[in-house]
């Protein structure tokens, strides 16, 4: 029997302390994204062995609103854009998924890429949105891979186009950033070629592209 329980729970602050608010059924948690869409509040919840649901509040506790897939859910992403609520949804073992709020739940509106999807990070150039999807591991257990190839896409009006591929090796997580002018995207990685720990991070320096004389 496993000593920790695995439960994901939503923590209330009270007394001075976090307590047990709500015990979620999920087995094997990976994470979260709270958001509003019209002055109610949502909240998503990614599993990797039971459903990655959207949860929204009625006023007491989060009750199940969505699913979204019932296995290999990874990360959650929630955006605005032209007048639209989006939501990314990364799946490990199936495609990675962009929905749009109907005004009553996300429907399926875009596919961005197939197995592999960890994580998201949103930034912004010239105001147009740009999504990177991080790649951890594809195969089975038996015979995995890490040397993968994660995604920039850039807001086009109505949807992503890929701009670019990146290999990344058990990618975990991305992060931009600003510095002395110039923007960043920190990029950590886990697992060597060979499925061994200790792989280096990599900071990208984000450069526009010169403009092409007509």
């Amino acid at each position: 029997m496993p000593r920790n329980p695995r439960e994901s729970r939503i923590l209330e602050w009270r007394n001075g302390r976090f307590e047990d608010f709500q015990v979620l059924e999920g087995g094997w948690g990976y994470n979260w994204a709270y958001f509003e869409i019209g002055g109610h509040r949502f909240l998503t919840y990614a599993d990797h062995t039971s459903a990655s649901v959207l949860l929204r509040w009625d006023g007491e506790r989060f009750a199940l609103h969505q699913a979204f897939t019932d296995h290999g859910g990874r990360a959650f992403r929630f955006f605005e854009q032209d007048g639209d609520a989006w939501l990314a949804c990364a799946v490990i073992d199936g495609d990675s998924t962009l929905y749009r709020w109907d005004g009553e739940r996300f429907v399926p509106h875009q596919r961005l890429g197939g197995p592999g999807g960890r994580e998201f990070e949103l930034f912004h150039l010239d105001d147009v949105p740009y999504l990177v999807r991080i790649c951890f591991i594809e195969g089975t257990p038996a015979d995995p891979r890490t040397d993968l190839q994660s995604q920039i896409y850039r807001w086009t009006g109505g949807g992503f186009a890929k701009v670019m591929d990146f290999a990344t090796y058990g990618g975990t997580d991305a992060t931009a950033f600003h510095a002395d002018g110039k923007m960043y995207l920190a990029v950590s990685n886990s697992l060597t070629p060979e499925v061994r720990f200790r792989q280096d991070a990599v900071i990208y320096e984000v450069a526009r592209r010169p403009a092409v004389a007509s």
